[in-house]
């Protein structure tokens, strides 16, 4: 019995120094993995490449910068032909809208993703949703404020009300437009983008329209259009529009002006007046937009010297 009691204690000896264990320790815990960060989405956006860095930019410049849309329009068309790299655009854009190229470089990297569809990414700019998408009604993740730059506002649209797939003013809405006083033809002021050449007085050919709420708009037609009539049937492409602004806004519209051409809508706060181009006029009468694209100049025209910041 003794010699059976000899060889357990042996074995169990053995077994200890086999084994490595202290039988007198605790047993060891195994360490929990440590929790990692979340994966960042896959994004394919290379803003080196000048297509890319174009649709970027056109949120930045309108969005954060509130440039206006028809100058922004003008100077990214076709910019992924007239750039070979992003940077190339860049440089351009910064010295086009007088802006600091490492300002203009931030906030083009903190916007990067505002087109994509993948998840939101710390840091930047939360993409705008799909129509369709359910993320629509969700909290928006926190982000960080880019340099020098208040909190963002993300506006419901990515552009202005003419950039926009349906009409916010149509045909049949009221028109307060009563009639159109020729006043023959004489000297005006015709600020005119498309030459920089160009005097800014011209001959045009003159009218006042009236409309019945009392309020008045004077329209100097290009030289260019030859005759009165024909001057006066481009003038009146303008004032059934100018009759669906509200009385307020348009109190504040005192000239518009038409150019042949095909450039943007431009605006003047300072003076009151509108510079249209009427090959443009007629694409947005083609697209159902040349209502929203004097609604919109309007406001510029009429409220931008007193309430723009």
């Amino acid at each position: 019995m003794k010699r059976a009691s000899t060889l357990l204690i042996t074995l169990t000896a053995l077994c200890t120094t086999c084994l490595g264990a202290d039988p007198s320790s605790p047993p060891k815990r195994v360490a929990e993995p440590k929790p990692q960060p979340p994966a960042t989405p896959p994004c394919e956006v290379d803003l080196r490449i000048a297509g890319w860095l174009k649709d970027v930019l056109s949120n930045v410049l309108m969005r954060a910068e509130h440039q206006p849309e028809s100058e922004v329009a003008a100077f990214l068309k076709d910019a992924e032909r007239r750039f070979a790299t992003g940077d190339d655009l860049l440089k351009a854009a910064a010295e086009r809208f007088k802006m600091d190229p490492k300002k203009l470089a931030a906030l083009t990297e903190h916007w990067r993703h505002i087109n994509c569809r993948h998840a939101a990414i710390p840091g930047s700019i939360v993409p705008d949703p799909a129509p369709d998408d359910a993320r629509a009604a969700t909290t928006p993740v926190p982000v960080s404020t880019p340099p020098k730059e208040a909190t963002l506002q993300v506006p419901p649209y990515r552009s202005s009300v003419v950039g926009t797939d349906f009409d916010y003013i149509i045909e049949s809405d009221p028109n307060t437009f009563d009639r159109l006083e020729d006043k023959g033809q004489g000297s005006a002021e015709m600020p005119d983008k498309s030459s920089r050449l160009a005097p800014l007085r011209q001959e045009a050919f003159l009218f006042v329209a009236h409309f019945n709420d009392g309020t008045r708009v004077n329209l100097a037609i290009d030289a260019d259009f030859q005759t009165q009539d024909s001057a006066r049937e481009e003038a009146l492409r303008y004032t059934p529009r100018l009759g669906k602004l509200p009385t307020a806004l348009r109190r504040g519209v005192e000239r518009v002006v038409v150019h042949h051409g095909g450039e943007d809508v431009t605006a003047f706060s300072d003076v009151g007046l509108i510079v249209v181009y009427s090959d443009n006029a007629t694409k947005r009468i083609g697209t159902h937009d040349l209502e929203e694209t004097v609604f919109h100049e309007s406001v510029h025209a009429a409220w931008d010297k007193t309430h723009a910041k």
